[in-house]
């Protein structure tokens, strides 16, 4: 690839970081993107959960759909753990199940690949430094595999880590809405569910722990959320009032 395409490549990054706002779109994007500058057979993201102690699969190249934010390993665990760990790239051109640092997943296909290309994303980090890049807080990993043998170039590694500077920021960022709508949406149903208790303690004369137990049982049996539970017993008791 020449130059002029790489700057072109990664103004597409840029323009997918201002237009995109769901976060698998993004990642799902960024990863096509980097398959057509690198042609591997597959390129993974993995980013650091709420506890920042373990990496979660979050965007394929492949259709991965059941996948998905089910994968996860220990930062400083396999080749990916390690690269979080130690904020360093590693490209291993040939037998990469062979690497003391391997970690295998018996239901990703991409564990039987040769070759091995994992760039950390580092939040504030600055590609102009010297390696190894270690100017930033670790917010995920990309991981680039291919089925036969690649020696991948200092062009091709470089690109592949501006491309995680460029979309470290907005990974964070989305990263941080996401669990903040989370706890927003944890105490919204907390709230809900103390006082769904509440109108069974007072009707039926239930303890709370009863009351509680007999939301969750209505959830298991209905097959539904304990805050739709709790939603229903509220709606009923206002309807009974009106």
């Amino acid at each position: 690839m020449k130059l002029h395409e790489e700057v072109e490549l990664l103004k597409k990054v840029i323009r997918i970081i201002n237009n995109t706002e769901d976060l698998s779109d993004l990642l799902k994007k960024v990863a096509e993107l980097i398959i057509q500058f690198v042609p591997g057979n597959s390129c993974l993201i993995y980013l650091l959960d709420q506890s920042r102690e373990y990496l979660v699969l979050r965007g394929s190249y492949n259709p991965h759909p059941k996948l998905l934010g089910h994968i996860k390993l220990k930062v400083g665990e396999g080749i990916t753990g390690w690269v979080a760990q130690k904020k360093e790239t590693v490209a291993l051109s040939r037998n990469a199940s062979n690497d003391s640092r391997f970690k295998p997943f018996s239901n990703l296909p991409e564990d039987r690949y040769e070759a091995f290309l994992s760039v950390p994303i580092l939040r504030k980090a600055t590609h102009l430094s010297v390696p190894p890049r270690r100017d930033g807080d670790v917010v995920g990993v990309i991981n680039i595999q291919h089925q036969d043998p690649h020696p991948y170039s200092k062009r091709e590694i470089s690109l592949v880590e501006t491309i995680a500077d460029l979309v470290a920021g907005v990974i964070e960022k989305t990263c941080l809405i996401e669990e903040l709508t989370f706890a927003q949406e944890t105490i919204q149903t907390r709230k809900l569910i103390e006082r769904a208790k509440g109108i069974l303690m007072q009707k039926y004369r239930m303890t709370e722990e009863d009351a509680f137990k007999t939301i969750q049982i209505q959830s298991r049996n209905a097959r539904k959320t304990m805050k739709e539970i709790a939603e229903s017993i509220i709606m009923v008791e206002n309807i009974k009032k009106k």
